[in-house]
């Protein structure tokens, strides 16, 4: 082996970093590997790869574990598919929650395809739901709402509250009753009037809600609602589900919920009737709209924060100090 690698050296094939024993070996240019590697026949080169996933977990662990993308590669490679899918889609949430989207929709897309290739069991099931709406999210966040509207399409369509009840969000909350209000967002934000899908999502949304019996799910429900009614200028309903909000915010001891759904329920307060001129002061006068606006961005729900800042932006400050829940 040593002989082989001067003989490279002496080629100009390979440079070496590093002494002698704890030598590292990079070819001279891109084209020269990719040719070395398609020298390789199938089954070599997958066992190759499998010993590498192998030694990068078993001497490098801190390395496989700050970058799972690069032990995903090599699973991939080895034709060990779930392992990789599971592997990419780590990948994937780790780069979204650090804001690098396109590299993030990239690898979750990949843990995806990977996915399909797959027979259907109920853990990869509910590993494509959260992965699916992470994608979504993604892609709306980026623009691509059409792309963002088709994956909470995709996750719904598989999503059987059955089985899947149990999924929940980081935060606590029903998979099932977050997917349709991320998508009452999307559709609104693509154009649907207030006869559309948008408002029927919302509303089936908080039917769902209640059906959990879950506090946390419930309130947000009802927050998503009240937004999608406020569009679609649906008022008294609005009304009453920012009451409930506040009410049930309040019963559960959640400032944060509370905090909101009373600045919601204060806008709505001063809407009717009442002459603009009293509410020209715009929300960003706040001393709070800098964490009101992290708030919402930093949690993807980019639908209520255009909405927030658009439409309420001659009405009354949203300013509110949030308190994580």
């Amino acid at each position: 082996m040593a002989s082989a690698l001067d003989r490279l050296i002496a080629a100009g094939l390979l440079f070496r970093q590093v002494v002698l024993p704890d030598a590292t070996y990079l070819f001279n240019h891109a084209l020269v590997q990719d040719a070395a590697y398609r020298t390789l026949l199938r089954q070599p080169r997958r066992a190759l790869h499998a010993r590498i996933a192998e030694t990068l977990e078993a001497r490098l662990a801190d390395i496989a574990e700050a970058q799972p993308e690069l032990l995903a590669r090599h699973c991939t490679e080895a034709g060990q598919i779930e392992r990789a899918a599971g592997l990419w889609g780590e990948a994937g949430q780790r780069s979204l929650a650090r804001a690098a989207l396109v590299e993030g929709t990239e690898q979750i897309k990949r843990a995806l395809d990977q996915i399909a290739t797959l027979p259907a069991t109920p853990t990869l099931r509910g590993e494509e739901i959260k992965l699916e709406v992470a994608f979504a999210n993604a892609l709306a966040l980026t623009g691509d709402l059409v792309g963002g509207k088709e994956h909470y399409d995709r996750a719904l369509a598989i999503y059987d509250p059955a089985e899947h009840g149990p999924l929940m969000t980081r935060s606590g909350r029903d998979v099932g009753v977050n997917l349709l209000s991320f998508r009452s967002g999307c559709v609104w934000q693509l154009g649907y009037t207030a006869a559309s899908l948008s408002r029927s999502d919302a509303e089936l949304a908080v039917k769902n809600a209640r059906e959990t019996g879950h506090a946390t799910t419930l309130m947000y429900a009802l927050l998503y609602a009240v937004v999608d009614h406020i569009r679609c200028g649906n008022y008294s309903v609005e009304h009453t589900q920012i009451v409930e909000l506040a009410a049930l915010a309040d019963e559960r001891g959640a400032p944060f919920w509370k905090g909101l759904g009373t600045e919601v329920r204060v806008g709505f307060l001063q809407r009717p009737e009442k002459p603009r001129r009293q509410f020209r002061r715009s929300p960003r006068g706040s001393p709070h709209f800098g964490q009101l606006e992290r708030f919402f961005m930093n949690r993807g729900i980019c639908g209520i924060w255009q909405w927030l800042t658009r439409s309420l932006a001659n009405l009354t400050m949203l300013g509110v100090v949030l308190t994580r829940q």
